[in-house]
């Protein structure tokens, strides 16, 4: 129990790697402990080791079948290994997601690799497809598209900047002003005022991200 709680404080800190460890010591000690298991199995995931988080997951739902959030946590995890699979052929254009629940599971796996450039592609073509999920503030799609966009904008920022300083020209300052509220430089992006405007009050108002 130790070894698991260790890892858990850990973990809060940002220390990943280092949980890990503890949690793999705990499961060494205490092979049924299911929330060694899990907790394992969420770090993997969000490390971008699917294969070995499902196997901690399966590991979770075997040890405790009756365990709801093990299961769901499961399924989360296959649909994601399956967008995994599926997103060099989105990539390339020879795959087209079916439905919201796909385009989101790519986004999460873009999210995961830090694909900002087709992560905020896909939230265009999701909304593009249900106009419903931007007008929903309650969803944070919006909020976390905007995030998102942010994050592709800073990238470019860093790229122009590494740029410039080997050619000598001037760079954009790193913490120069987001432009939340003008998308025209993204492909795909909804040019949707009401959008905008939910951006720019999500990032600079500081409302909770989803």
């Amino acid at each position: 129990m130790a070894h698991f709680n260790l890892g858990n404080a850990l973990a809060a800190k940002g220390k990943v790697d280092a949980a890990i460890a503890c949690w793999r010591k705990a499961i060494e000690l205490d092979p049924k402990h299911v929330g060694a298991h899990g907790n394992l199995a969420h770090a993997l995931k969000d490390k971008g080791r699917l294969d070995e988080a499902i196997a901690c997951y399966r590991k979770a739902v075997e040890i405790d079948p009756k365990d709801a959030g093990a299961r769901t946590n499961l399924a989360k995890a296959e649909r994601l290994a399956a967008a995994r699979d599926k997103l060099p052929a989105f990539q390339n254009g020879s795959y087209t997601p079916a439905s919201t629940a796909e385009r989101f599971d790519l986004v999460e796996w873009c999210q995961i690799k830090k694909l900002h450039h087709t992560a905020t592609r896909l939230y265009g073509d999701a909304f593009a497809a249900d106009p419903k999920l931007a007008d929903d503030p309650k969803s944070n799609h919006r909020y976390n598209a905007a995030t998102t966009c942010r994050r592709r904008w800073l990238r470019v920022k860093r790229r122009l900047a590494s740029a410039c300083r080997e050619t000598g020209i001037r760079a954009i300052p790193l913490d120069a002003p987001t432009p939340f509220w003008d998308y025209s430089h993204v492909p795909h992006f909804p040019r949707s005022d009401k959008l905008a405007t939910w951006a720019i009050i999500c990032v600079v108002g500081g409302a909770p991200q989803g």
